[in-house]
């Protein structure tokens, strides 16, 4: 008898693309490749600038606060002297005159302090402020001198007390035009935390460290010591 032979069906080949797909498929893959390398690149370039951002304004405020620091100790130590017993008014004339210039050198360095850009009101506030220590511890310095030609205690202590009101004034200025300015600016940059020296990110400083002494009722008892 005849053999029947049955052939088995080959599964169907599948369609090739058309010759022109495979280079365009490849040309759209490196094109999301490079999309992909353009946006990781751009936030890497935003996280480096953000960073660059925070050292900057955190340099600065560091330098402030060294500068704020000792003019607050400068402070202190005019509140030694005022209150010390036994100062002869010579000795006293020449220790506020020593203060004043040493609060002048604070001055000099607030000068060479470059701000970040939107921080430069609040820079020439300090460097405002700091003149002002000056002009107030000259200014007390010359009155405590003047004292020695008046016999009238009340005129004298009106005298030492409208310097103070300048040392007083300082510390208005420090706060309202630079430390909550700055604050608000820093909060608007979205920088937080401390400075580089551990300290508050926007120092403060205070020259006098009670209103008190700016009265001529504290002045009149410095004058009658």
């Amino acid at each position: 008898q005849p053999r029947i032979i049955r052939r088995v069906p080959r599964p169907p080949t599948p369609p090739r693309p058309p010759a022109g797909i495979t280079p365009l498929l490849r040309l759209v893959g490196l094109i999301a490749l490079a999309i992909l390398i353009i946006v990781l690149l751009v936030f890497w370039i935003q996280s480096c600038q953000a960073s660059s951002k925070t050292k900057t304004y955190k340099s600065y405020m560091t330098k402030i606060s060294e500068i704020a620091s000792a003019s607050q100790q400068t402070g202190r130590q005019l509140s030694q002297v005022l209150l010390a017993p036994g100062t002869k008014r010579p000795q006293l004339q020449s220790q506020i005159a020593g203060l004043a210039r040493h609060e002048q050198l604070d001055v000099e360095r607030a000068r060479g302090i470059t701000p970040p850009g939107p921080l430069r009101d609040e820079q020439q506030a300090v460097i405002q402020a700091l003149e002002y220590r000056v002009s107030g511890l000259n200014g007390l310095a010359s009155a405590l001198g003047l004292t020695t030609s008046t016999k009238n205690t009340t005129k004298a202590a009106s005298a030492l007390a409208a310097q103070m009101q300048r040392l007083l004034a300082s510390d208005v200025i420090w706060d309202d035009s630079f430390k909550d300015p700055a604050q608000a600016e820093l909060k608007r940059q979205g920088i937080t935390g401390t400075n580089d020296r551990g300290g508050p990110l926007v120092p403060d400083s205070n020259v006098l460290q009670t209103s008190e002494l700016a009265t001529s009722s504290a002045m009149s008892q410095i004058v009658q010591r």
